[in-house]
């Protein structure tokens, strides 16, 4: 899927809830897509031991990239949080057709994940 198709998911995640920031920094150089997008899960979940009441938060970090005349596009799905340790849950190397039509199962085993940490 073209650039323009992480334009489109932009737009549906927007639909959805989504907050869009911009995502800077060394990590995305070789990104050519400069947002990512957030909200509250609705979920019910652990809260992060640094965020005092407010639910856990979805992230979905799209990549865009083009290598060698291929044009490429990808998405992770996330949650990043402290419990005792600080946690980054991730599902990666999702194409933008595919988080539309499975964002809510994948938020749901995120957030699952996120609640079956235990303390060691």
């Amino acid at each position: 899927m073209s650039f323009q198709g992480l334009d489109d998911t932009r737009a549906w995640l927007e639909s959805q809830g989504f907050r869009i920031a911009a995502q800077y920094g060394d990590a995305y150089q070789m990104n050519q897509c400069n947002w990512y997008a957030y909200r509250r899960t609705q979920l019910d979940a652990r809260e992060c031991e640094c965020n005092d009441g407010k639910p856990m938060q979805i992230v979905v970090r799209p990549y865009s990239f083009k290598r060698n005349g291929i044009d490429g596009a990808s998405l992770e799905i996330e949650v990043c949080g402290q419990f005792d340790e600080w946690f980054k849950l991730m599902a990666y190397s999702i194409s933008p057709d595919e988080a539309v039509e499975k964002l809510p199962q994948i938020e749901r085993k995120l957030i699952s994940a996120w609640n079956a940490l235990k303390t060691g």
